[in-house]
């Protein structure tokens, strides 16, 4: 090293520490407390095209990585590589690209890049888990270094909500390191370390097309475990976490550094019928079980009030096309025998449910019992069966061991209404037996829909379309419980990401 080199190093040290000491009080203390720890759910992949996990894997993601398009913490959605973008027609979509972006290694992310990301989500023999309806996508195109277009094979409307969790690879990188387990960063932060599993060590990333996040360094925690993240909040290892069991809320209320609470989320939970069950094919017993289960007692009993029972809906109220006139199903045990009994079953019959425990729903095996006790008060006799999640996941593709009911909770990742409605249609999991089909018509048309006012109306008429044949128990929205320390500032969204982006330090 030159002494005119040691003199420019000497100088910007001592510029650095001078800074430091003139910085106001409150940004270097903030500093000094260290990386803020939050609880996820654990990571095995970092790879977008294998990332489904908005509470895991997607999290860390959105930190570290690029998306066209994001949510807010309110919810809406805003761009984040793209500074904006417009509908040229019902199958052309034109992005334009922030010129700043850029990757780690200092390649630029332009459009070129976004053409080859999608090239790769949608080639078969990556096998990406992440490709939920990509195939309607005809060709993406770079129409110049920071323009991309996309062209769709028929209306699709909801494109710009469904790339918001859609992350972009650097492609010569790809080619020499494992996406998996490391990061070429283009997001607010950059990795400094990935166990997988285990915890991930994040700092801010200066090179960032956006504004840069208050928070310097962040650790994100895998946690499975709901007792592990009790323990980790009381002994205040843990800055802020989601998914805590409410039964166990009451003994984290009166923790002084911690804000404890509530508020409702996106998860709609919903008993899934076998429609090649004769009984279950007559929509009286369909009905009768809707009458028969007390949704309001469960949610009081079980998620503490912090929810209601749920509308006759499967969208919650950020879902672009909910309909805030329908109300919940009301409970009434004298009208379910009543229309057992018209059907036939006066004398009862007995059915089977099938679920599991694991997954982020929460509270699965009290809620089963409690509504097994319910549907018994009418004559209705269910067993109920508790699954490790892959023989759950398994019964996909076991149609012959499939139960009269599936208990699900179903979220988007974009909070769309089409991809909520397509885990309920004829093709969507644990759909079992031949099921009317007028609601997968009716999603089918709001797909189509060629402007955004007709696709509201027509994502009502597919809500009303499942109502009209009564396609599924409706239950409740799972409450988003969260506990965050005080030393953060951070809101508790409703969906399930967590992103260090949307957090400060108090």
């Amino acid at each position: 090293m030159t002494a005119s080199a040691i003199s420019r190093r000497s100088a910007l040290t001592m510029a650095a520490a001078l800074a430091a000491a003139t910085a106001p009080r409150s940004a270097r203390a903030a500093e000094a407390r260290g990386p803020a720890v939050l609880a996820i759910d654990t990571v095995a992949t970092l790879d977008p095209a294998h990332a489904r996990a908005t509470g895991g894997n997607l999290s860390v993601l959105s930190q570290v990585l690029s998306s066209l398009t994001t949510l807010d913490a309110s919810g809406r959605l805003v761009g984040d590589l793209a500074t904006g973008w417009e509908v040229d027609a019902a199958t052309r979509f034109t992005f334009h690209l922030n010129p700043a972006a850029r990757f780690q290694n200092g390649k630029p992310l332009d459009a070129s890049v976004v053409a080859w990301n999608f090239q790769r989500m949608m080639d078969p023999a990556i096998r990406a888990t992440a490709n939920t309806d990509l195939g309607l996508i005809d060709r993406v195109e770079a129409a110049g270094p920071h323009t991309v277009v996309f062209h769709t094979k028929r209306p699709w409307l909801e494109l710009p909500r469904r790339l918001s969790w859609m992350f972009m690879l650097e492609p010569e990188w790809t080619g020499t390191h494992n996406p998996k387990v490391e990061v070429n960063a283009s997001g607010a932060y950059r990795m400094v370390s990935f166990d997988p599993g285990g915890d991930i060590v994040l700092e801010r990333n200066p090179d960032f097309h956006g504004p840069a996040p208050a928070i310097e360094k962040v650790l994100y925690r895998g946690i499975d475990s709901p007792a592990a993240r009790i323990s980790g909040i009381r002994g205040g290892e843990i800055d802020a976490t989601l998914r805590i069991d409410p039964i166990d809320m009451a003994q984290l209320l009166t923790l002084p550094d911690y804000t404890v609470g509530a508020r409702e989320g996106q998860r709609f939970h919903v008993l899934k019928f076998h429609f090649g069950n004769r009984a279950l094919a007559d929509i009286r017993v369909r009905q009768a079980i809707n009458y028969a289960i007390n949704k309001d007692a469960i949610t009081k009993a079980i998620f503490r009030g912090y929810v209601g029972a749920g509308t006759t809906q499967v969208l919650n109220p950020q879902t672009p096309g909910f309909n805030d006139s329908y109300k919940p199903w009301p409970y009434d045990p004298a009208r379910a025998k009543a229309l057992l009994a018209e059907a036939g079953y006066a004398g009862g019959l007995s059915l089977t449910l099938k679920t599991s425990v694991e997954g982020s729903s929460l509270a699965v095996s009290p809620i089963c019992q409690i509504i097994a006790a319910q549907l018994g008060q009418v004559g209705i006799r269910l067993q109920v069966a508790l699954l490790p999640y892959s023989a759950f996941l398994a019964l996909r593709t076991q149609p012959e061991l499939a139960p009269d009911f599936t208990y699900a909770g179903y979220v988007s990742q974009s909070n769309s209404a089409t991809e909520l409605f397509g885990q309920y249609s004829s093709k969507g999991p644990y759909a079992f037996g031949p099921m009317p089909m007028t609601f997968d018509r009716a999603v089918e048309v709001q797909r189509e829909a060629l402007e955004a006012d007709q696709q509201i109306r027509d994502i009502k008429a597919a809500s009303q379309a499942m109502l009209d044949d009564v396609l599924e128990v409706f239950l409740f929205i799972q409450p988003q419980t969260f506990a965050v320390s005080k030393r953060l500032r951070w809101q508790a969204r409703s969906d399930d990401w967590i992103k260090a982006s949307d957090m400060s330090w108090a």
